[in-house]
Formats: structure tokens, sequence, C-alpha cells
């Protein structure tokens, strides 16, 4: 009688272990591959969430009483191509940039996201797939930056980054062409902020794929970027200087007499800038817009101007950029020296492209910048005053036609 309770005893006690490491499993972080759970048509969610304005993005944010939700870079695939991104899908895919189907990204407790997280002992990686041209691997690096300071991460980039030969970058520099290329993926929708990126697993490595043109991926990293990552090198910033100083001296002026305006005039393509809710697509504005820019600037500094051109179409430019004040037009300097002309100015007339819109968050200042082109990102005044989360500052910029 006494063997058999025993037995009964140890019986209980074994089942009552067995259901404890069970429930401790499911509620584990864990970045363990589960395949069948991944490519099913419902996201895997480590127990049940209950999420109603939440999923606005096609799957919920975790919460902070169910803290793991884990996804794969095919599944926000498929979602962007249910919410009609098909194209957009397909362009990634034959990038090569989404090659592994069973890998999973972890997010982990929802968090106050206003507060930036100290760094775990051991960081995870945050790596993107950068753009070749200025303007978009600026705003890729923001990204980067934002994305890594707000979830206690480490980020990444390659020795060939396109941004290496015209910045001092703050930042962790591998000899690897694509230092994620065997991190989790992490696939941006180009056409809302996705705020996943707020509550990723600082302890795994994660690589950014696609477009992170959104101000909120980086609007609370912006003084940080302009002063401890965008600084010039110095035979770049020496360039820059000395044709400023130059045409200074052409008009016998000095920076004391002027507010030098800096003019980024992009021709020749069509540059994906949207028309405000038209959806209509614009190429680089013309003469008028100029002409009501200058205007603009010769009230506001009472005439005491002088005008700094650089443009990938400087025969155009001549023609059709002429004014009564002092003009300097950059002719000879690499992509890079102009950008940094743009951005040792006082203000700035852009047109369309992430390369003036740059150059003038460097610059600071007032920014003239053509109706039909949105801006795409955060203005630099507006970075460096509070904003709250959902405020979308691009209006402090100055919309001419």
């Amino acid at each position: 009688m006494v063997f058999t309770v025993r037995r009964r005893s140890a019986f209980v006690a074994l089942l009552l272990v067995i259901t404890w490491m069970y429930w401790m499993n499911r509620s584990s972080l864990t970045t363990t591959d589960n395949a069948a759970a991944d490519t099913s048509v419902n996201i895997h969610l480590d127990g049940d969430i209950s999420s109603t304005d939440e999923s606005e993005y096609g799957f919920p944010l975790p919460d902070a009483q169910r803290p793991v939700v884990t996804m794969s870079s095919v599944r926000y695939l498929r979602l962007l191509e249910r919410r009609g991104g098909t194209n957009y899908s397909a362009y990634l895919k034959s990038l090569g940039v989404v090659n592994s189907s069973d890998r999973t990204i972890v997010l982990r407790y929802r968090t106050n996201t206003s507060t930036l997280l100290e760094s775990p002992s051991y960081p995870g990686n945050l790596s993107a797939v950068f753009a070749p041209s200025t303007g978009n691997a600026m705003r890729m690096y923001a990204a980067l930056y934002g994305i890594a300071r707000r979830n206690g991460m480490r980020h990444v980039i390659s020795a060939t980054n396109p941004l290496l030969p015209l910045f001092r970058l703050n930042a962790t520099v591998v000899k690897r062409d694509r230092p994620g290329q065997d991190s989790v993926q992490f696939v941006a929708d180009p056409n809302v902020y996705d705020r996943h990126t707020e509550y990723f697993d600082p302890r795994i490595d994660i690589e950014l794929v696609g477009d992170f043109s959104d101000w909120k991926y980086y609007g609370h990293v912006m003084r940080d970027l302009m002063e401890n990552h965008f600084r010039f090198r110095e035979t770049i910033q020496r360039d820059a200087e000395s044709f400023l100083r130059r045409s200074l001296r052409t008009f016998n002026l000095s920076p004391s007499d002027v507010a030098v305006i800096a003019v980024h005039i992009r021709r020749g393509e069509k540059t994906g800038i949207l028309r405000e809710k038209g959806g209509d697509r614009d190429s680089a504005p013309g003469k008028a817009y100029f002409r009501h820019a200058v205007a603009f600037f010769n009230r506001l500094f009472n005439n005491k101007t002088m005008y700094v051109v650089c443009s990938n179409d400087m025969a155009w430019a001549k023609v059709n950029f002429v004014v009564e004040r002092p003009t300097a037009f950059s002719v000879g300097h690499s992509a890079g020296v102009d950008f940094a002309i743009l951005s040792r100015c006082n203000h700035s007339i852009v047109t369309t492209g992430t390369f003036g819109q740059w150059s003038a968050y460097l610059a600071g200042g007032v920014t003239v910048h053509h109706a039909a082109g949105a801006p795409t990102d955060v203005p630099l005044d507006a970075a460096f005053r509070k904003v709250s989360s959902e405020e979308d500052p691009r209006h402090t910029w100055i919309a001419l036609s």
C-alpha cells in the first residue's frame, strides 16, 4: 500500500515537472525556428494576443503580458503582397537581399519607447542594405542608427559603405560587403512607419532591408547624427571651404556681408518625389520656381544674398538660374565636395531627391522646397525641437511653386 502511494506521488510530481517545463518553454524568448508555424497563413504567436487597433500593419504588436512574437522575412514579403506591394516584394527578391525563409524575428516586451535603452552586455548587431547614392545612404544610416539606439543594439556597416569616403561615421565597421547577410532580415514596408522596429530583441542580429524613409525612424537621434556621425572628411571639408572662400572673394564679399544660399538643381530623371495627395511623379522644377525662391530670400535678407549652385546638369543651371545677385557655380568638383559645399551654406533652395534634402538638413537655416515635391524626411530645425511621436514636422519647410 505504501509502495503504491509512493509510486502515485512520484508520478504526480513527474507530471507537474513536465507541465512546468512545457509552459516555461512556451513563455521564454527564443529564436528557434518554427517552420510549420512560420509558413502558415496566420502569424505564429507564443500565447494569444488580443489586439484591436494594434493590428493596423497586418499583425499584432507584442504585449507587455505576452511578450513573444516571431515572424520570418518571407512572411513580411507576403504581408506586403497582400497590401498590394507585389512589385516591391518582387524587386527585393530580385536583389537577392531576402534569401532565407527559416530565420525569424523575435519581438520583445513592449516598453516606453520614448526612453533610449541601455545596451545589453552582449548586444546584437543591427545592419542594413544600403543604396549607393549619397542621400539615400544617409537616410538608411540614420534609420539604422535610430533603430539601434532605440533597441540597445550595435549598428554595423561595411568597409565598402558609400558614406565612408565622405564622413567620419561613428559606427562599427567590418570587412564584409554585407555584414547582415547571415542575420535575420527585417523587411520594410515603404508606405508606412513600422512600429515593430521599436521592439526588436536586442540579443539577436538583424538586417534592415528596404526603404526606411519615414522620419520617425531617426528623428529622436538627429542632433547626435549631425554632431557625431555626419562629419566630413578633412579633405572634403577643405575643398568645399576653399571654393566658398574663393567665391566670396570674387565678389568682394565676406561671410558677414551676405547670407549664402545653397541651390541644388537635380535634372534629367524622375525622382520618385510624390505630388501632394496627387500621386503623380514630378521631375525637377523649372525657372519659375527658382525665380520665386530667389525673390523670397532677397526679401528676407534685404538683397544681401549670394547664391551657390550645384547641379548634375550645370549647362541647364547656368542658362535657367539667372539672378541679379552674386552667383557661384560649382564646376569640376566630385559629388562629395558638392554635397559639402551645399552643407556649408547658411540656407537652402532644393529641388527633388534626397541629396539636396540632406545637404539642407546639415546646413540648417531656412529651406525652400518645391510645392509639388513633398519632402520625405524630417527637417533639421524641426528635429532639434521637441516633437511628438505623431507629429510630422515637414510643414516647417517653406513650399513654393
